[in-house]
């Protein structure tokens, strides 16, 4: 793993979090980056699933993505 873990408070819980990939996910991520995303049923399950587990994902694959 390249980049460092380092402990942050997310979603009122302490977690594990690789620095380099949370760095870049808001410009990376295709989901923060879809003109649809407000609407995407599959963005809104991906935030249920991140808020009920405490994680956190970077989409780098889509079949609906609309570049804003």
């Amino acid at each position: 793993m390249k980049g460092k873990l380092i402990t942050l408070i997310k979603y009122n819980r302490s977690v594990l979090v690789n620095e380099m990939t949370e760095n870049m996910r808001r410009d990376e991520c295709l989901c923060f980056n879809c003109k649809s995303r407000s609407d995407c049923p599959i963005a809104k399950e991906g935030l249920r699933l991140c808020q009920l587990t405490d994680i956190a994902f970077m989409v780098t694959r889509c079949p609906k993505f609309i570049d804003k």
